[in-house]
């Protein structure tokens, strides 16, 4: 708990209980009545110091002194008379004193409170920051397509000026693209014919020669198409005569 501070009026100090100051610091709770009369009963003056008897007389409303046995007997008088009583006025005192006590004890206590909270909120920032720290400072860098992206970013939710920065850096990459190697395009193989043969194969003699076998091709189809498969060449005999039909011939007989 909260140190709460003390309520004071004249020689009076509250401090959760009513006490009495006498000079150098002094300071007596008020006995009860029937502790007093048992003190001059069995008791004896050497039981308490003088200030003790002042804080007593103070107490219960009587004259107070500083002399050990002018204060010792002015109250034996008074409990020997049985006028021995806390007055009115010093009641009163005592509530109101009381009172304000208990105000500054219910303050004080809230400050704890505010003071308790504050002390957590502020951790709780610390272990934040601290987090936040160690994951500051990232930087990447991603290369597509021969283009450079470079993302850079403080903390972990990447602030707008990280993200401005990687703008940046990206519209810069795309600026200045890589220049692409030449390719080298394999040449193709001729597939017609060279300059010599072309111009062999337009000679007369070369496209006769062309023509007559593609006719021998096309009737070598036909023949076989409707009956024996004969193939002639014009340029050389005629096949020797037969009556038996070739493709009728019997293995060893003609």
């Amino acid at each position: 708990m909260a140190p709460v501070p003390e309520v004071s009026r004249d020689s009076f100090v509250f401090t959760g209980d009513l006490y009495v100051e006498t000079g150098g610091q002094n300071r007596h709770r008020r006995a009860a009545v029937k502790v007093i009369q048992e003190h001059f009963k069995s008791g004896s003056e050497k039981d308490h110091p003088a200030h003790w008897f002042e804080a007593q007389l103070i107490h219960y409303g009587l004259a107070p002194s500083k002399t050990k046995s002018v204060a010792r007997m002015r109250l034996f008088d008074a409990v020997n008379s049985g006028k021995l009583a806390v007055p009115a006025h010093i009641k009163r005192l005592e509530a109101d004193l009381k009172k304000e006590w208990t105000k500054n004890e219910r303050e004080a206590e809230m400050k704890k409170k505010k003071g308790a909270a504050k002390t957590s909120t502020a951790s709780a920032t610390t272990a934040g920051r601290k987090r936040k720290a160690e994951v500051s400072n990232v930087d990447m860098t991603i290369n597509v397509g021969g283009i450079k992206i470079s993302f850079s970013a403080n903390d972990a939710t990447a602030s707008s000026s990280a993200v401005k920065k990687s703008k940046l850096s990206t519209t810069a990459s795309k600026s200045k693209p890589a220049t692409p190697a030449k390719k080298q395009t394999a040449r193709r193989p001729a597939t017609g014919p060279s300059r010599a043969s072309t111009s062999t194969a337009g000679s007369p003699a070369v496209r006769a020669r062309q023509l007559t076998h593609v006719a021998s091709r096309r009737r070598s189809s036909a023949s076989a198409a409707s009956g024996p498969n004969y193939q002639f060449e014009f340029d050389g005999p005629p096949p020797p005569y037969s009556e038996v039909d070739p493709s009728r011939r019997r293995d060893g007989c003609q």
